[in-house]
This record gives structure tokens, sequence and C-alpha cells, in this order.
């Protein structure tokens, strides 16, 4: 269905199995992947949350998206909580507490309390009282 297509984008979070299968069928010269790590299986609400839902869609109905444009709009994640949160889980599950508690930090600054103090204090080294 894409033969037809001068350029195609294919969204996808690859961390989603079953996303990351179906992008992967689509391999041919005109074909540019574009995976968005953490954002779920719900691509369209997480770019609307992030405000480049359209600009997307106005970008490659005029011919000007590309990898590069889309990983700059994409950058738009760091000021989502939902992503931000994902990314704060991930990194506990890989063994990376020290940087998920910079990221709440950082995201309680922002004004974002609520999950991040109480993960920050879930993360935070436990000060031992007998030294």
């Amino acid at each position: 269905m894409i033969d037809g297509a001068k350029r195609v984008f294919i969204a996808f979070d690859p961390i989603e199995r079953l996303d990351a299968c179906h992008a992967a069928l689509f391999r041919k010269p005109h074909v540019t992947a574009l995976p968005c790590a953490l954002l779920g299986d719900d691509l369209d609400q997480a770019f609307d949350r992030m405000g480049i839902h359209d600009v997307l869609i106005k970008l490659a109905m005029d011919g000007m998206l590309d990898r590069r444009r889309f990983l700059q709009l994409l950058r738009a994640r760091r000021y989502d909580p939902t992503y931000v949160r994902a990314l704060v889980r991930r990194l506990v599950v890989t063994g990376h507490p020290r940087l998920a508690r910079i990221i709440c930090e950082y995201m309680i600054r922002r004004g974002h309390k609520a999950f991040f103090i109480d993960k920050h204090e879930e993360l935070s080294p436990t000060q031992d009282i007998h030294t």
C-alpha cells in the first residue's frame, strides 16, 4: 500500500513489541523509520500532548518532513509529564536510579509534583542514623 507514495514515515515505539514488528515490515528506500521510545502505542495522543501533531502532518504534506526535523520536534517530549514518568520508570527498571532522581528533581522544579516527589523520595538513598 505504500508503493505509490513518494515518501513514507513510520513513527513507532520500538519498546512496544507489536509496533516494532509492524514497523520492521516497511523496508523500502522511500520509507523513513521514526522510533519514538517510551511514547507508547498511541503516538497520535502523545504528539497531541506535545503540541507537535499538526506540525508533523503539515511538514509531511508540504514535503518538508525529514528525520532531522522530526527529532527536533520530538524534543518536546522532555516537557511531557507522561513521557517523563515512563522514562523515570524505565531508568529504575534498568538500574539507573541516580538518573531517575535527577529527572524527578527537574520535573519538580518545573511544577510537576505528585509522581515525581513520591518517586524522588522512593529513590533517595536512606541516611544511616548510626554513622
